[in-house]
């Protein structure tokens, strides 16, 4: 084990002596080899493949993957394909209601991870820099591995759907870079647990960028949970939060109105370094990840906003916490119509439409309407 471990710290060494050029390269190299494993290996499971079957020719799938798998893996039936079809199922369900069309907003990649992929970022990831762009509007981050990883990095690679409209016109500004930051994105990360954990799932919900992927996580993720690693997360939170990546947004855009069809750009080390350091003396690195309270389709009305008050925050815009406006909407049954107008007239606030999802206004407006019944 410690001469492993020494092998492994030496690879470390060197390859963080190489160019920013050659680290993306290695990590290239690397994702190749993976996804010609992938090619070889004989337990894949298409499960949109297999549900077209006949039942003769679905044990045979069954059987093939079966084997592949070896002895110390439980085996695939018909049954369990049909716990598979209904995992999938209801993802494309959630995606349809969440309103994701070939594309997903960084702030809702966050609210529906996994909490231990949340931690797993606050706690071991720290670094993610722009160090590689395109003419097409994709940006591949360079994102640190764990203290624990064998590998010095990862390569998280985001296309921003909104890049081309901004390069057409219309004044360059942080608000315009905000917007193509925080708009729809497709994306993708080299290592293990988006491949194995939520590639399939970023393909399922159209945002995958580059390959998608048709093997069903049949080991790792059956329940299709989650939707980022905490390399994807760290890039996610610097698209929603850092001044430093809306003014590198800003260049792009700039870039390419100037050239319209140049080579992609890698950045130095130098540059990396000094974009690094901007990012991270920016205040929100301090503050812990948090996810909308009201980002999921409640069970009854409390259930829409957080009811903790400490970990209420009053709303901009409106001066009231989400417990308030959870208050405000439970008395809303025995009040007059002019408290349920008042309610409606909050929830067209933009400040709150941006930060709920559009599940949780179907659910609100449908109790609203048992309200005025009940009034």
């Amino acid at each position: 084990m410690a001469t492993r471990n020494k092998v492994v710290a030496e690879n470390k060494e060197a390859i963080a002596a190489l160019t920013v050029k050659q680290q993306l390269d290695v990590i290239a190299a690397r994702e190749k080899r993976a996804e010609q494993e992938r090619v070889e290996a004989g337990n894949i499971l298409a499960l949109g493949n297999a549900l077209g079957l006949k039942p003769t020719q679905v044990e045979e799938v069954l059987a093939k993957i079966n084997i592949a798998s070896g002895v110390m893996t439980e085996e695939l039936t018909r049954d369990d394909l049909q716990h598979l079809a209904k995992a999938m199922d209801e993802l494309q369900d959630k995606f349809k209601s969440m309103q994701v069309r070939g594309g997903i907003h960084p702030r809702t990649v966050i609210n529906k991870s996994r909490k231990v992929d949340l931690l797993r970022c606050e706690t071991e990831i720290n670094t993610a820099v722009a160090a590689r762009r395109d003419k097409e509007g994709v940006v591949v981050f360079r994102v640190n591995a764990s203290a624990k990883s064998k590998q010095t990095h990862h390569a998280v690679s985001v296309q921003f759907l909104d890049f081309q409209a901004a390069i057409s016109g219309g004044r360059i500004s942080n608000k315009m870079a905000e917007a193509v930051a925080r708009g729809p994105i497709r994306f993708d990360c080299d290592c293990g647990r988006h491949r194995f954990w939520y590639r399939y799932v970023a393909t399922v919900g159209g945002f995958a960028q580059g390959k998608p992927e048709t093997g069903f996580p049949k080991i790792r993720n059956p329940k299709l949970g989650g939707i980022a690693c905490k390399h994807v997360l760290r890039v996610m939170l610097v698209l929603t939060k850092s001044p430093a990546f809306t003014a590198y947004m800003k260049q792009y855009i700039a870039q390419m109105r100037g050239n319209p069809t140049p080579k992609a750009k890698t950045m130095g080390k130098k540059q990396i370094e000094q974009l690094a350091e901007q990012i991270s003396q920016e205040a929100w690195n301090k503050k812990r990840i948090r996810q909308h309270a009201n980002a999921a389709v409640p069970a009854d009305m409390t259930d829409a906003f957080s009811s903790n008050r400490r970990k209420a925050k009053s709303i901009a815009g409106v001066g009231m916490t989400p417990s308030e406006i959870a208050k405000a909407k439970a008395q809303a049954k025995a009040a007059n119509m002019e408290a349920i107008r008042e309610i409606n007239r909050q929830l067209n606030n933009p400040e709150i439409q941006q930060n709920t999802t559009p599940e949780v206004f179907a659910q609100i407006q449908k109790l609203l309407e048992g309200a005025k019944r009940g009034s």
